[in-house]
């Protein structure tokens, strides 16, 4: 067998399609689909187009609204009007919108929440006017059916000012003694899937429910990390899961651009973004609503804590919103992530490192057949990997050069680039980006000899082994998502290792696509939503990352050019292959 074959030369034509066709399918799933939801009653609501900011005349008749149209979908409305001492001690007037309907059994009841405010800049039509309607929609629904136990239906104020509206409810309303679990809306944008991206206490049975509950699920442990920890961002729902309460956090977040501006009104609102956040949470609280009770951590301070706040105490307000009053800790912390709207792939977090381990025993099980059967020859794999980590310090080095060069255009330049959004549209931006990484990559990979094609496929597995596995390992959030990357790519190679040794190289060639696609087929959808999130700045790490992964799994599929450097390559076989059978 000859441990110097090549690369089949329409490998990477056969790689390249699959990955474009994967790459079209994950963008037309990631946008919004039919069918599309009425936005007759948030055009009614904000049919002024004015904002209504906390403790505004404005926002004091958008809560009329608000009410008259919760009471029309048959749930009459009620108000709690309540004065809250803001952050720098001056009270500020509330007014909730509040709701109940009652179920047929006694037990908790769940409570569907969102923001009727909205920021001094604009009428906030998705952030949280989307929320608003689909709060009563629901309530509209289920005002014609039986439901199991009592639902409470919450529209807060105060939400975009520091959260006040939630923590009087919770501070003050007798109706937050009943609540088991929470089901809250929010935006962050006017477009997009609705994602669940937060989830309260008791992780396990709120995993198994959105498993089978969601219709089209778009969830990811990953998001719960990025939005808790590294952006520190909050909504009412941060007051409901410090209270240790279980219960999901929706949202949408693409079209950041119209995010807190005056443009966020409902003609810029996509329509199927708006059907997908109502049919994602109609489905949770129907399977809250039938499910049994959950377990909660509710602090044993808490009493203590809603005392001091029901007698006017500013620094029980302050200490809830700082968190010094902390949850009972998580007692199974879940990762988990959806797979093509359909799947939602779960596991205790803990179980990361022994999965990794598993998986990196099968990828070395793989490589070792390949080497006993005459395939890899070990001298040839530690030069690939060593030509891999060469291609990635140009791919990556490439990528950071264009990201700063684009960030220090957009500063200068400024419109369009402020308040963390990228130009839009932003794809043609990201494609010079990644075409630049790709081509100083190719570049690199065709200056290097001596390529082979069972080395470099091994040494390319082998470096994502350790990347994402040590990822998975430190980060466990991401284990559900990077985990099954690893796994199929492993099985491919254990395949190909195990084929005849005279197409040897094409068992290669379908293992390093194997690797590519699932690549793609996994960390595609998560990608806008990074930028999304992240906005301008730390938005350049996904689309550095990106060239990273793919140079890495596409690059190894070229051939490239036998001699560059006058080098001859043996056609002697390998000597354990005249005795392996």
């Amino acid at each position: 067998m000859d441990t110097n074959a090549y690369m089949p030369r329409g490998a990477w034509v056969v790689g390249a399609l699959g990955f474009m066709l994967l790459t079209a399918a994950v963008l037309w799933q990631h946008q919004p689909r039919e069918p599309i939801a009425s936005k007759a009653l948030l055009e009614s609501l904000l049919a002024n187009g004015k904002p209504h900011p906390v403790d505004t005349e404005a926002g004091e008749a958008h809560a009329k609204r608000v009410a008259e149209a919760l009471t029309a979908a048959g749930v009459p409305a009620e108000f709690q009007k309540t004065v809250i001492a803001g952050a720098g001690g001056a009270p500020i007037k509330l007014n909730n919108v509040l709701g109940r309907l009652k179920g047929k059994n006694l037990g908790p009841a769940t409570l569907v929440t969102a923001h009727h405010d909205s920021v001094a800049a604009g009428a906030g039509a998705g952030d949280d006017g989307s929320g608003v309607v689909t709060v009563i929609e629901i309530a509209r629904t289920l005002a014609k059916q039986e439901t199991e136990r009592d639902v409470i239906f919450l529209l807060t104020d105060g939400e975009e000012a520091g959260l006040y509206g939630a923590i009087a409810f919770a501070g003050e309303h007798p109706w937050f003694d009943d609540v088991g679990a929470v089901v809250n809306l929010d935006a962050r944008g006017a477009r997009g899937p609705c994602h669940v991206y937060e989830i309260g206490f008791g992780q396990r049975e709120l995993v198994s429910l959105m498993q089978s509950a969601l219709p089209r699920p778009v969830t990811s442990s990953i998001a719960d990390e990025v939005y808790s920890k590294l952006m520190r961002n909050g909504s009412d729902f941060t007051v409901y899961r410090r209270l240790g309460l279980p219960g999901f956090n929706l949202a949408f977040i693409g079209g950041v651009e119209h995010y807190h501006q005056a443009s966020d009104v409902p003609g810029n609102l996509h329509a199927g973004t708006l059907w997908h956040m109502q049919e994602s949470a109609f489905a949770l609280v129907k399977a809250l609503d039938r499910a049994p009770p959950l377990p909660n951590g509710k602090p044993p301070e808490f009493e203590a804590w809603r005392s001091r706040m029901s007698i006017g105490d500013p620094t029980a307000m302050r200490e809830l919103r700082s968190a010094a009053i902390g949850a009972e800790a998580e007692p199974t912390p879940q990762s988990f992530a959806s797979f093509g709207q359909r799947w939602i792939v779960a596991f205790d977090a803990g179980l990361a490192p022994w999965l990794a381990g598993a998986i990196a025993a099968l990828l070395g099980t793989a490589l070792t057949i390949a080497w006993w059967r005459g395939m890899l020859a070990c001298g040839a794999w530690t030069g690939a990997i060593v030509r891999v980590l060469i291609l990635l310090c140009a791919v990556g080095g490439a990528a950071a050069a264009g990201a700063f060069g684009l960030s220090t255009y957009g500063r200068l330049v400024g419109h369009g680039w402020h308040h963390g959004v990228w130009p839009v549209p932003a794809w043609p931006w990201f494609g010079a980006l990644w075409a630049l990484a790709l081509i100083v990559g190719a570049a690199m990979w065709q200056l290097i000899p001596r390529r082979n094609a069972w080395a470099n496929a091994s040494a390319a597995a082998t470096v994502l082994l350790v990347v994402l596995g040590a990822t998975s390992v430190l980060i466990p959030s991401t284990a559900a998502l990077l985990l099954p990357v690893l796994a199929v790519t492993a099985v491919a190679f254990l395949l190909a290792s195990v084929l005849p040794r005279s197409i040897a190289r094409f068992g290669a060639a379908f293992a390093a696509c194997i690797q590519l696609w699932a690549l793609t087929a996994a960390l595609m959808p998560l990608e806008p939503s990074l930028i999304d999130a992240f906005g301008f700045g730390a938005g350049v790490l996904p689309v550095i990352a990106r060239p990273l992964l793919f140079a890495l799994a596409f690059c190894v599929l070229v051939s490239g050019a036998r001699s560059m450097w006058g080098e001859q390559i043996s056609t002697t076989p390998s000597p354990r292959s005249e005795w392996v059978p």
